[in-house]
């Protein structure tokens, strides 16, 4: 596996020097406690084939990974605490090492989303008892708890209508070495299908990171204890801004930030921030992979008025739901002028669904002293992220995990120019499965997962 793992040698006021060096941090910042991991890495995992001739240095990429375990092989070695904050959670295998871990005398607390919850009942329900009869608590964002006796206790916070669009998990954050801290997180919902659409996982072994991930979980949670206190829980923009945003994991500077926007508008802004990179750090390259990228937003424009430059190559690949509406609509992205002048936009032709919310700043420049950039997460690029959606997102300054990106970007850009097929779903022949349809007497449609 190819490990960033690197040892934690940097002492805490040689970052701090650098820190303000580059503007990151005012005095007052360079008070926050010391990183104390002793071993600290980021881990990329990608779950489609990647093009692996655009390897540089010899960087090897994650791809055709089953991201499920990415989270499942966490829980399952969890000793102390496990904090899921996910969108939507179908997959049994997920709730099934959950129960697993309760049993192990393991802390679990759930925060999920009100409107995914029940919204197919064929998958929620049998997952949500089993949750229920495994003693696991959970709240959703209506502040509506749910505990392990079938009581239902039910709440109506602010911001009706927003989602709680986080995919992440802090792992053994209560235990008190520092090396047993972990956060998962990406772009993958927890559905059954969410393994078959074009998605990544990380996994960041940093006691701080893990430290902010768990801050963002209780404002949401309400407390810091096993119950979760709903007259205390805040989402959405109720929420404030965790103690820190800007980090090193070991040699790897990296910038984390939450949406959305608060109401008094303290919050750093993850749209304010992404563009001022792109206007900034951008020399040579810029690629997107988005399920979504909203033509209008701030993001975009300036992606737009960047790649205006000749000398700036743009590529982006969009999911063929999306790209086919920004065509429909008459859109920037689906427009002649996003196919000319080094500009190359397309439609995704994956499996089921382009679930990428990434963007790769200078990923193919080969100037050494030109740092590549990663942004990535559960963050669409659209207002709703922005202003009302709780989201999380990542900004890494590290040109071996850029490499990474782009390995996996090329792999989608060659399977949506035809150059490439995305793989069939695995089918064991030694199992039955269930018969969806039949057509012409011959065409057998078969679920070769729940939903699938």
């Amino acid at each position: 596996m190819n490990m960033i793992r690197i040892l934690n040698h940097r002492l805490l006021l040689l970052k701090l020097l650098i820190l303000l060096s580059v503007g990151w941090v005012s005095t007052s910042t360079a008070q926050a406690p010391a990183d104390s991991s002793t071993v600290e890495w980021i881990e990329v995992y990608f779950n489609m084939p990647a093009d692996t001739t655009y390897s540089r240095n010899g960087v090897r990429v994650n791809d055709s990974w089953d991201l499920i375990s990415t989270l499942t092989d966490l829980i399952d070695s969890a000793k102390y605490s496990i904090d899921l904050a996910i969108y939507d959670l179908e997959n049994h295998l997920v709730g099934e090492a959950l129960v697993r871990a309760k049993q192990r005398g393991v802390r679990v607390r759930l925060v999920t989303d009100l409107y995914n919850r029940f919204d197919n009942r064929r998958f929620d329900e049998p997952m949500w008892e089993m949750l229920r009869e495994g003693g696991i608590i959970s709240i959703d964002d209506s502040g509506t708890v749910f505990w392990p006796d079938g009581r239902i206790e039910e709440n109506r916070l602010p911001n009706s209508g927003a989602h709680m669009h986080h995919k992440f998990a802090v792992i053994d954050r209560l235990s008190a070495d520092p090396d047993d801290h972990f956060v998962w997180t990406g772009s993958m919902n927890l559905t059954y299908t969410g393994p078959f659409n074009t998605n990544l996982t990380m996994v960041i072994k940093d006691n701080e990171v893990a430290r902010v991930y768990e801050e963002e979980f209780e404002f949401m949670w309400g407390s810091s204890g096993p119950k979760p206190d709903p007259s205390r829980a805040r989402f959405h923009r109720d929420k404030p801004n965790v103690s820190q945003n800007h980090f090193w994991v070991g040699d790897t500077r990296i910038e984390i930030y939450f949406s959305p926007m608060d109401r008094n508008r303290r919050k750093p802004s993850i749209s304010d921030r992404v563009v001022q990179l792109i206007n900034e750090e951008t020399d040579h390259d810029i690629a997107f992979i988005a399920f979504a990228i909203t033509p209008t937003i701030p993001i975009s424009r300036a992606i737009w008025q960047v790649s205006a430059d000749p000398d700036i190559i743009l590529n982006g690949v969009i999911d063929r739901a999306f790209y086919g509406r920004y065509r429909n609509q008459g859109e920037i992205w689906a427009s002649p002028e996003a196919s000319l002048l080094g500009r190359t936009v397309l439609p995704a032709r994956e499996l089921r669904k382009l679930h990428h919310k990434t963007i790769i700043i200078d990923g193919l420049n080969e100037d050494p002293d030109d740092q590549a950039v990663v942004i990535s997460g559960s963050y669409n690029f659209s207002a709703a992220a922005e202003n009302v959606n709780d989201e999380n997102i990542l900004i890494i300054y590290c040109d071996d995990i850029a490499n990474m990106f782009i390995q996996d970007f090329k792999g989608i850009k060659a399977r949506a120019k035809g150059e490439m097929d995305a793989p069939a779903p695995r089918v064991r022949p030694d199992e039955w499965y269930r018969v969806v349809s039949v057509s012409d007497g011959q065409v057998i449609d078969i679920e070769v997962s729940p939903g699938l």
